[in-house]
């Protein structure tokens, strides 16, 4: 009998994206007043689960301490209290503005 529950697809993966979102992305994209300074990650968001990551094309720029709160237990609660709300909206930003760079530099080097 077969599983009622269809298991989702494996997360997509790109190294090649993540190399580039890395070393061409600017700051934390929760940067408002200049104190989010300092190495930049690449945090991975969207809908898998617990210690699920989610499709190297879900990422964001953020800073370490950024980083660390994005993924505590109640980084909602803190970056609301920071005036930071919009949390998703501002990784979806910057996500997208990832992801049209990626898809330029791919439209130049001819490799789409």
């Amino acid at each position: 009998m077969p599983d009622p529950i269809p298991k989702a697809p494996p997360a997509y993966r790109s190294p090649a994206f993540l190399r580039w979102a890395h070393e061409h992305g600017g700051g934390c994209c929760f940067a408002r007043d200049g104190h989010h300074d300092g190495p930049v990650e690449l945090h991975h968001y969207g809908d898998k689960g617990m210690a699920q990551k989610a499709s190297d094309l879900l990422v964001a720029r953020v800073c370490r301490r950024c980083h660390g709160l994005v993924q505590g237990k109640r980084s909602l609660r803190t970056f609301e209290r920071a005036g930071l709300g919009e949390v998703y909206h501002l990784m979806l930003e910057d996500n997208v503005r990832l992801l049209a760079g990626y898809v330029e530099h791919l439209e130049q080097r001819g490799r789409r």
